[in-house]
């Protein structure tokens, strides 16, 4: 359970509700996910709207994902601050975690051993080109993933001085398959600029 402010805290409490206690204080805390012997949580800070948003839902603002002990002692930073590490799911023997990261270019699959909440080792890229939005962990070595795909076009049409336009004089200047998340046309209208 998290608290509703712009900083956030991890609370833990009993199934039914009673009992909570807060464990740690964290920035934008999400994707709380339990170890299968209780013992250790992983969770994202950061990038809260990437999940929670209607508007910039599957937005490429970074994140990170943390292990600490069930108490919130000894969270440790288990991806870098740089790029989006979101969706942590234990292994079902409790020696690593799965997580999506667009550290090498696109939303993919990476597994990262712990010991305790400390890395061990580097992380192993699994997949490539999927554009995970979000994974779960099954009991068996299985994952399961959704795939967010944002198939981005930009097009033009007149701008009459007065009186409606209809969409059918639209016609298509590109399109592609990255986020654009603005556009800007110069004064002069002839250069585009987007990101």
């Amino acid at each position: 359970m998290t608290e509703n402010s712009s900083f956030g805290s991890i609370w833990i409490a009993n199934a039914d509700g009673s009992e909570p206690r807060k464990i740690r204080d964290a920035n934008e805390p999400n994707a709380i996910s339990w170890s299968p012997h209780d013992d250790r949580l992983a969770f994202v800070e950061g990038n809260l709207l990437f999940v929670y948003s209607g508007v910039q839902f599957g937005n490429i603002a970074p994140s990170t994902v943390w292990v600490a002990q069930r108490n919130g002692s000894n969270a440790t930073l288990l991806t870098d601050s740089l790029h989006q590490s979101v969706s942590p799911a234990w292994s079902a023997d409790g020696d690593g975690i799965f997580y999506v990261s667009n550290a090498r270019g696109g939303r993919d699959l990476y597994y990262q051993r712990v010991k305790g909440t400390t890395a061990d080792d580097v992380a192993q890229r699994l997949t490539s080109g999927l554009k995970i939005h979000g994974i779960a962990a099954g009991g068996e070595g299985r994952i399961a993933y959704s795939a967010w795909a944002t198939n981005v076009g930009i097009w033009s049409m007149p701008f009459p001085r007065s009186g409606p336009v209809s969409v059918s004089s639209a016609h298509p200047i590109m399109s592609t398959t990255e986020s654009i998340e603005v556009v800007r046309l110069s004064p002069d209208g002839q250069w585009l600029a987007f990101d």
